[in-house]
């Protein structure tokens, strides 16, 4: 989870905030659609196991962790073209009973 850098593959951004100040918003990588070829495949976090998942055609395998993810897209040479992030709440908003979606 980062705001307004990059770590463990994630990257943040921020906003202009109320008077001026900027207001950092926290994001959290949960997939790549990767390409190397005329393959495709897709890995993705899943929350409930902790542990990246790789889609392949039919076949979906445990991948591990992401320095397992960056080794096996070096390995295999997939590329990234398509990132997907989730913002993540604030702690302010998660103290409120609010859920990002």
């Amino acid at each position: 989870v980062v705001g307004g850098g990059v770590e463990d593959g994630g990257g943040g951004g921020g906003g202009g905030g109320a008077g001026g100040k900027s207001a950092s918003k926290l994001y959290r990588l949960r997939s790549l659609v990767c390409f190397s070829g005329r393959h495709y495949v897709v890995m993705a976090y899943n929350p409930r196991v902790r542990q990246w998942v790789r889609f392949d055609d039919a076949s979906v395998k445990a991948v591990g962790s992401w320095a397992d993810v960056d080794a096996a897209c070096r390995a295999q040479r997939f590329q990234p073209h398509v990132i997907f992030y989730e913002a993540v709440p604030s702690p302010a908003a998660s103290a409120a009973g609010v859920e990002a979606h």
